[in-house]
């Protein structure tokens, strides 16, 4: 949220999923060679429309650096994308 104030939720900063799937390609061409290997595409999530979001609605970063999610991104990705995976135990 610190960052919303120098980031209007219209004016956030975009990275082209083009230019994700060029720098994820070489590592995706690797998975793609393991026999048995699953690999969870987050880009539909991350970069709707072409453009990958670098920010949440609030202002939250959703990257630590160029390549890895910070907490909020994972968050993100596990409530968005991941929680129809994962089994919790129930609220005792």
């Amino acid at each position: 949220a610190w960052l919303s104030f120098l980031f209007p939720a219209r004016k956030m900063p975009v990275v082209s999923r083009a230019e994700i799937e060029e720098r994820m390609r070489v590592v995706l061409e690797i998975l793609s060679e393991i026999k048995g290997a699953t690999v969870l595409d987050s880009l539909d999530l991350f970069c709707p429309n072409g453009q990958c979001v670098m920010f949440d609605e609030n202002g939250d970063s959703l990257y630590r650096d160029a390549n890895h999610l910070s907490l909020a991104g994972g968050e993100y990705r596990v409530q968005k994308q991941l929680a129809k995976y994962l089994k919790f135990p129930a609220a005792e």
